[in-house]
């Protein structure tokens, strides 16, 4: 059976707490976050900055401290995702660059903060609905792993 962690996501002065999901020690945002260095062919160990507003990557990393601080965001940026929040036990929400190219999804935990369950570069309509079934499946798995392991 799989295992489930949190490992925060350190942001100065957070008032909501963000936590990148890990499932058998493999961390998804930091797994994401490589991905996305190499397909913007971007140094695995080059720190991010927002000198460049073509940085895709800089941006989306700016937008995960705006909402943790309570900043206000763009809608189109930051939003509910009431049908699926329907499917699973958690309210999901998509955080996205201007450009969409780039997205997270988590969900957002009573008493723990916002959980980043899954990250992607845009594709096409049966990408992101792939990556969809993929968030849902890892949150259900998540979310059984919790009830049986309740102390």
């Amino acid at each position: 059976m799989s295992t489930f962690t949190l490992k925060e996501i350190k942001i100065a002065g957070a008032k909501h707490k963000f936590y990148s999901l890990v499932k058998d020690n493999v961390n998804f945002y930091d797994q994401f976050l490589d991905e996305v260095k190499e397909n913007f062919h971007i140094p695995l160990d080059e720190e991010l900055r927002l000198e460049n507003d073509d940085d895709e990557l800089s941006e989306l990393e700016a937008l995960i401290e705006d909402i943790a601080l309570g900043n206000p965001v763009l809608p189109k940026c930051y939003k509910k995702m009431p049908s699926i929040s329907k499917q699973i036990n958690y309210t999901a929400h998509e955080i996205r660059t201007k450009k969409s190219m780039l997205r997270i999804y988590c969900i957002k935990e009573r008493n723990t903060g916002k959980i980043i369950v899954l990250g992607h570069i845009k594709g096409n309509s049966k990408d992101q609905d792939r990556k969809l079934k993929i968030f849902k499946k890892r949150v259900n798995e998540y979310h059984n792993f919790k009830l049986k392991n309740k102390k």
